[in-house]
C-alpha cells in the first residue's frame, strides 16, 4: 500500500513534453521550464489533452495507444446539483431526460439523476434536500450554446414534467421547490474539455503501455471491450 503523504507532489506545473527514449530514464518537462527525471511515467491527463496534442512524446506514442487516442470519442457534458425544499421527496435514482442514447447499437449519450442527500450527504437528511445528476454525450448536446441560466431553466422544466401527472404534482414537488443550484460544466474546464470517452464500436485495443514499460496511460472506470 502506498503512503501518499510520503510522495513528493508538485502542483501548477503543466506538462508539455515527455521524453522516454532513454533506456533508463524518463524526462518530463513543464510549460514553465521545470523538468523532472524518473524511471517511468504515468499519464493521467484526459483523452482530450492527448487528442489536442498538448503533450509532445518522444518517441511518438506506440501505435496501439495512438489508435485509442485517435479513434475514441470524447463526450461533452455537465453535472448539476439542485437544492429543493424538504417537502419534495425525489426518487432514489431517475431520468428526467429519457434513457441512454444509442446509434447503430453504440452508446452515444447518458443521463441520470439521483437523491444526493440520501446517497452522498446523509447528514443533511431532513434539513437540506439535494439532487445531483449529469447529461453526457448526445444528452448534453441538447444544452449546446446555452448560458447557465438557460441550462438551469431547461433542467427545471424536466423536473416539472417528470414530477407531474393529471392531478398536479407528485412526491411533494412544486415549481417553487427549487432553491439554488451548482452547474459543473466540464467542457469549460481547460484541463478537462469534456466528460469522458465514449465507447469505440470497433472494440477497445487494450494498449496502455509501451513495450519497454516506460510510459503508462491511465484507464477509465469502464472495462473493455468497448471502453
Amino acid at each position: 500500500r502506498i503512503n501518499c503523504d510520503r510522495i513528493n507532489k508538485i502542483y501548477n506545473c503543466e506538462v508539455t513534453s515527455v521524453d522516454y527514449e532513454d533506456a533508463n530514464q524518463v524526462f518530463t518537462t513543464c510549460e514553465d521550464g521545470r523538468s523532472f527525471t524518473s524511471t517511468q511515467a504515468i499519464v493521467t491527463v484526459p483523452l482530450s489533452v492527448l487528442k489536442d496534442g498538448d503533450i509532445t512524446f518522444k518517441p511518438d506514442l506506440p501505435t496501439g495507444i495512438q489508435y485509442n487516442v485517435d479513434n475514441r470519442d470524447w463526450w461533452g457534458g455537465f453535472k448539476f446539483f439542485f437544492e429543493f425544499d424538504t417537502d419534495f421527496q425525489p426518487d432514489g435514482s431517475f431520468s428526467i431526460g429519457g434513457g441512454s442514447d444509442y446509434e447503430s447499437g453504440v452508446l452515444t449519450g447518458e443521463h441520470l439523476a439521483w437523491d444526493y442527500t440520501r446517497y452522498c450527504a446523509p447528514n443533511f437528511e431532513g434539513e437540506r434536500n439535494l439532487v445531483g445528476g449529469y447529461f453526457l454525450g448526445t444528452k448534453a448536446d441538447n444544452f449546446e450554446n446555452m448560458n447557465e441560466a438557460q441550462m438551469v431553466q431547461k433542467v427545471l422544466s424536466k423536473f416539472k414534467e417528470y414530477y407531474s401527472d393529471e392531478n398536479g404534482f407528485t412526491q411533494g414537488y412544486r415549481p417553487d421547490s427549487y432553491q439554488q443550484h451548482l452547474i459543473v460544466n466540464w467542457e469549460e474546464n481547460p484541463f478537462v474539455r469534456g466528460s469522458y470517452s465514449g465507447p469505440d464500436p470497433k472494440g477497445f485495443e487494450g494498449h496502455r503501455a509501451d513495450n519497454r514499460n516506460k510510459i503508462f496511460i491511465a484507464g477509465e472506470a469502464c472495462p473493455a471491450p468497448l471502453f
